[in-house]
């Protein structure tokens, strides 16, 4: 086993598998970082960065946001 392989475990904890379309219209600050792209697994990442995780992310019409008790919430316009 590869050491880094416990931190890909960590990252992969804290996704969610989405629709393509949801994250369609994405934003530089939404694309993973360089080194995670030589990953099979990490590659097509997308972040959901906030300095609050309750506030909605927007991808275009769709908006995505974190719920303590539903968990990922999907809005579309």
């Amino acid at each position: 086993m590869r050491r880094c392989d416990g931190a890909v475990r960590t990252i992969l904890k804290h996704t969610l598998p989405v629709p393509a379309a949801w994250v369609a219209d994405r934003r530089r600050e939404h694309h993973a970082p360089a080194a995670w792209h030589k990953h099979a697994l990490l590659a097509d990442l997308v972040l959901l960065p906030s300095a609050d995780p309750a506030a909605a992310t927007q991808f275009g019409r769709h908006s995505l946001r974190l719920d303590p008790s539903l968990g990922l919430v999907h809005q579309a316009d």
